[in-house]
């Protein structure tokens, strides 16, 4: 649980940034960071010891933020797409 928070303590501004950097919103910014934090901690038996932790939650903050602005395009009504232009045909010119 201490190693937990050390690390948490130690990266959080980091991974904020990083989300805050992609999404633009403080508030989702948070959400990703937190969600990246959880993700770490539940993955954490699969972490290579040997590497460095920052670039490895790096990675999944920024895998977070960008399925956060997916998953808001998804969401975001689209104005009526724009008619196709007209095809000339060989009589029509």
């Amino acid at each position: 649980r201490e190693a937990g928070a050390a690390l948490f303590a130690r990266h959080w501004e980091a991974a904020r940034r990083a989300a805050l950097a992609i999404t633009a919103q403080p508030a989702a910014a948070d959400d990703v960071a937190q969600a990246a934090f959880v993700r770490a901690f539940a993955a954490l038996d699969r972490f290579d010891a040997d590497r460095p932790f920052a670039p490895w939650l790096h990675r999944i903050v920024v895998n977070g933020a960008l399925d956060h602005l997916r998953a808001e395009r998804r969401l975001v009504p689209m104005a009526d797409p724009p008619e196709p232009p007209a095809r000339e045909g060989p009589g029509d010119a």
